[in-house]
């Protein structure tokens, strides 16, 4: 598409280029006229020479400031150029005639090369702007792509460095936005000082920036540099009473060409690698290796297994009950993706999840997900006596789109599904990705009744004061602080700590992945509401949960 793009513009620019050369030829035919013979007649019409002249060079300015405007750099030296050879023509003529009637078209050339030079100059300014980060100053994402094509176009090997604040957004949330954006310039000062004149530096997200290397420069000791800089605090400000914060930062890299030879691929490894290294520890910097080519590998294989079961419809849904801890009442489901393909295969939620995540199909996957379960159990849901929730698991990608209220009320308005028995399940990741959009979409969702429960509490994406004004009704406990209850008092406590902190916040609190009668029994003393796990009962086919439904209607 780009380079489709590249070609059109370039074709533009060669017709305008050949047009311009045309008239300045009739621009120079016309000045010969004017001085053999005073007029050219067509029909009874009499075109005085000068006239004629006048309007081809009107023509040739407008030609001019097209080119210019479609390309500023070729189209400014190209106009430049015709429009001087312009004026000479018209001081030739006036020394030559010793009349001034060439002095008007003087004047016009003159004005459209200042009108020209002003207009280049204005591209100019757009365009850096266009290439730069207003906070730093630096290259931002186009920089650095329109830098990586100059790079690979000469076939010098160089090296992509993608570098990143993890814990930006706490430092920000804490400190405030103003010291948030005197750390972002902070660290392209160090990054600056740190590749000395070897390469280009950019800002290329929020708190991601791209390092473009040479060949020479030596990783191993940016290595070193950045634990040094960034392993302790960095101040802020160079007050009496300076501010300090603790960043914590990785990088990841990738060689051209030996690694990839265009400007996606290589931007895709370095994030890959910039991935790796966030799993490692803090102020690790990790090169990209065959390893990694092989897990991306794997991860396109995954990315098509997903496409191939939205396409084909080869997902199913599977129900987990939740029950009241103590009267083991039905409270709900859970509901769980699974996968089951033409072969008999298989694919783990685990496996495809992950890779779904980095791309839209996440998005459709969640819309399919909610879709279905409501349309599978609207009728069984609206008959049960009690009232029983239906809960549906929704991605970071999803809930923070600004169109996602507005998607999940057309699917309950379709289905005619009970707003009030609809249970969203969002992870606090969904608030570190999009907090301001999110918790739009779910008060606006809650009016409508719609309940919204927090998963996987205690992966530490909240801090407590956040925490707190998260508009949420159910709270749920992760299955890894629940394991170590029976043997560890630590655990025990600590669970004590957020079921109290879920009731503090006005909310029901469950614990997931239960699976003995011991850890029932301790939940049960420290007062948690409900429970799922397979202590009570495994996730249930469709057909199994509509009996669950139906059993419970009749007694």
């Amino acid at each position: 598409m780009r380079l489709d793009k590249i070609s059109h513009k370039r074709l533009h620019i060669t017709i305008l280029m050949l047009v311009n050369v045309v008239m300045l030829i009739l621009v120079v035919v016309s000045g010969r006229f004017l001085s053999d013979q005073s007029s050219l007649q067509i029909g009874r019409v009499s075109i005085p020479g000068h006239s004629l002249t006048g309007i081809l060079q009107s023509l040739l300015f407008v030609g001019c400031i097209l080119v210019t405007l479609i390309s500023y750099e070729i189209g400014t030296r190209l106009s430049v150029v015709l429009i001087l050879f312009v004026c000479v023509l018209d001081i030739f003529g006036i020394l030559q005639s010793h009349s001034l009637a060439p002095l008007p078209g003087l004047f016009n050339a003159l004005l459209n090369l200042v009108l020209i030079l002003i207009i280049s100059k204005q591209f100019r300014v757009v365009e850096q702007e266009s290439l730069t980060d207003y906070v730093t100053g630096l290259y931002n994402m186009r920089g650095l792509l329109e830098t990586l094509d100059q790079r690979i176009g000469t076939h010098v090997p160089f090296t992509l460095l993608y570098f990143r604040i993890d814990n930006f957004r706490m430092i920000n949330d804490n400190l405030g936005h103003d010291m948030g954006t005197k750390l972002l310039r902070e660290i392209s000062v160090q990054l600056l000082e740190m590749t000395r004149g070897y390469g280009t530096v950019c800002k290329t997200g929020g708190s991601e920036f791209a390092l473009v290397l040479d060949s020479d420069f030596n990783i191993d000791n940016f290595r070193r540099e950045m634990k040094e800089r960034f392993g302790g605090k960095v101040a802020l400000d160079d007050s009496e009473y300076p501010v300090y914060c603790y960043p914590r930062v990785y990088a990841g890299t990738v060689r051209y060409p030996e690694d990839a030879l265009d400007s996606a691929t290589l931007i895709k490894y370095a994030d890959m690698a910039l991935y790796h290294a966030m799993k490692a520890h803090n102020n690790a910097l990790i090169s990209f290796d065959e390893e990694m080519a092989s897990e991306i590998i794997k991860q396109n294989e995954m990315e098509s297994v997903v496409k191939e079961c939205l396409a084909g419809d080869y997902f199913y849904l599977m129900y987990q009950p939740q029950y009241d801890m103590h009267d083991k009442k039905l409270r709900g489901f859970e509901t769980l993706l699974r996968t089951l393909l033409p072969d008999g295969r298989s694919v783990s939620p685990a496996d495809f999840i992950p890779v779904a995540e980095k791309t839209n199909l996440i998005i459709q996957i969640d819309t399919y997900v909610l879709h279905r379960a409501l349309t599978e159990m609207v009728d069984y849901i609206k008959d049960y006596d009690q009232e029983v929730i239906l809960s549906v698991n929704v991605s970071a990608n999803s809930i923070g789109r600004d169109d996602f209220a507005d998607k999940v009320i057309n699917v309950i308005n379709e289905t005619g599904f009970p707003a009030s028995r609809l249970e969203l399940e969002i992870t606090e990741y969904s608030f570190a990705e999009s907090e301001n959009m999110t918790i739009q979409n779910i008060e606006k969702l809650r009016k409508l009744g719609v309940k919204i429960a927090l998963d996987d509490f205690g992966t530490g994406y909240t801090s407590l004061s956040q925490l707190v004004k998260l508009p949420i009704n159910l709270l749920k406990i992760d299955k890894s602080l629940v394991d170590d209850i029976e043997t560890s008092e630590m655990s025990r406590d600590f669970v004590n700590a957020v079921i109290y902190m879920g009731h503090l916040m006005e909310c029901d609190v469950i614990s997931e992945g239960v699976e003995s009668q011991m850890q029932v029994d301790l939940l049960k003393e420290q007062n948690c509401d409900y429970v799922q796990g397979f202590v009570w009962d495994r996730p249930l086919y469709y057909e199994a949960a509509v009996a669950m439904l139906k059993r419970g209607k009749d007694d």
